[in-house]
């Protein structure tokens, strides 16, 4: 057993090395990734080559890792039952991992180490409402309820349906310097480290911006108390919500209220952007209207993902259900009267 401890102790120190010279920047070597995404690589790296050993590939270089040891621990994944989306990181990761020690594009797609081929599609669409109306949960007097126990969970919890922050953006944002007039300036706690914008569309997204600068911290500047560090912080906020019926258990969560953010700015901007190809069209034709709308449709999607923080409008699915196919238009027939 000795050497077996001895071959992962030295696997174990030069995979540290190659992690502490590539791990802080992204796949492409550019730019920094954030504090959560090295974390995440380092553990997910660590683990891989953990499985590796139990799968009997006793490495003693983590530079040796090859194609056959890939298949071998993602087709162990997939036996384990792991998401897709699991998937998909965890390989994204290897891939990434390989470009650092020279071999980039070595370990080609995700479908050519799984036994079923299928289990690398990843859907994004809904299966089910998640927004905590369709739940028949009033947002408002949910919100009111938990800021008799706790007023920063429930503005944590304001912002995320306002503005449709992510938890760890609620917690993190700072209003006096988000507030950009007519934007919000999201740069704190960004899933990949993404900073985005989002419009002020209201007096209403107004008011709430100046209720969270009153209520921020002075002296972190944000909406977490400066008694508490940001892993405190998560777990009495999701204590909070727990006990006020906020869980799975109880069918809503916090993130259902970007959901509902994504919903209802969605049906916002569909009726805004009809209303302006309505007034614009000036003759009743039935294409053009039916063209017209699925514009406005495809650019509220588009906007929604944005506001959201995404990059691929397909992930707005997941918040609004599937895209409607778009409809053919009649094709105009040139014969004329018959004889």
């Amino acid at each position: 057993m000795s050497h077996i401890k001895d071959a992962w102790s030295t696997l174990l120190h030069k995979l540290q090395k190659i992690l502490a010279a590539f791990n802080r920047v992204d796949a492409k070597g550019v730019k920094r990734v954030s504090h959560a995404t090295a974390r995440s690589r380092t553990e997910v790296l660590i683990q891989g080559f953990r499985d590796l050993f139990g799968l009997g590939f006793k490495l003693r270089n983590p530079n040796n890792f090859s194609p056959r040891h890939m298949q071998a621990l993602v087709r162990e994944w997939e036996a384990k039952g792991l998401a897709t989306s699991t998937l998909q990181w965890r390989f994204s990761v290897f891939n990434t991992f390989c470009r650092w020690i020279g071999k980039a594009g070595m370990l080609g797609n995700l479908t050519d180490h799984l036994v079923d081929p299928t289990r690398a599609k990843r859907s994004y669409v809904i299966k089910e409402k998640k927004t905590w109306t369709m739940k028949g949960i009033d947002v408002a007097t949910k919100i009111l309820e938990v800021a008799q126990d706790d007023s920063y969970v429930a503005l944590q919890l304001l912002v995320m349906w306002t503005f449709g922050l992510r938890a760890q953006e609620a917690w993190l944002l700072k209003p006096l310097l988000a507030d950009q007039g007519a934007y919000l300036a999201v740069c704190w706690g960004t899933k990949g480290g993404r900073d985005r914008t989002v419009t002020i569309r209201n007096a209403a997204e107004r008011l709430v911006l100046e209720l969270l600068k009153r209520h921020a911290d002075s002296a972190t500047g944000s909406l977490i108390p400066a008694r508490f560090s940001l892993r405190a912080w998560k777990s009495h906020f999701y204590r909070v919500c727990r006990e006020h019926g906020v869980s799975r258990r109880d069918g809503i969560v916090p993130h259902g209220l970007r959901h509902e953010l994504a919903n209802e700015l969605y049906e916002r901007l569909c009726k805004e952007l009809a209303e302006k190809y309505e007034h614009s069209i000036p003759e009743a034709d039935a294409d053009k209207v039916q063209a017209d709308n699925q514009d406005s449709q495809d650019l509220a999607r588009r906007v929604v993902t944005e506001t959201l923080g995404h990059s691929r409008p397909a992930i707005t699915n997941c918040y609004l259900g599937p895209k409607p196919p778009r409809k053919k238009k009649k094709k105009k027939s040139n014969q004329g009267p018959q004889k």
